[in-house]
């Protein structure tokens, strides 16, 4: 009975975050790195999506003032990316990547650890950085 009762406040912790991540989805914001330290509670025990530095714009009034993600640059924290977020396919990820990232979360809130060993991601083949580069500096050669 006790776990029940705990996965039950876990569910209603897990609220805000989902709830949050809904507003700035209705406003044309994808968050892109939803994890647990990205979500602070507030003294009166409302958790709080915070951190939306490497977000981006879904709607086109909006996009227009926001940075452009280069094709293939992976940004966000492995453990909670999204599949097509991970292969750096940045003109995939949509909603549906911050959905994936609240799922991660409430998966280690639920089972005490990370979907995905930090040994697993480090050896992973698929998250690379991508090269580094200047834009505007060419050599030629």
């Amino acid at each position: 009975m006790a776990g029940i009762k705990r996965i039950n406040a876990d569910f209603r912790r897990y609220a805000g975050p989902a709830s949050g991540s809904f507003h700035a989805h209705q406003r044309g914001i994808i968050h892109r790195d939803l994890k647990p330290s990205n979500i602070l509670v507030s003294g009166e025990g409302q958790p709080k999506v915070i951190d939306f530095g490497i977000a981006r714009a879904t709607k086109r009034v909006l996009a227009k003032s926001t940075l452009v993600t280069l094709a293939g640059q992976v940004l966000g924290t492995p453990a909670y990316m999204s599949p097509e977020q991970a292969a750096g396919r940045s003109g995939d990820v949509d909603t549906r990547s911050d959905i994936y990232s609240l799922g991660a979360v409430l998966h280690e809130m639920l089972a005490g650890q990370p979907l995905f060993p930090r040994q697993k991601l480090e050896s992973s083949k698929k998250l690379k950085p991508p090269a580094r580069s200047c834009p505007g500096r060419h050599r030629s050669g």
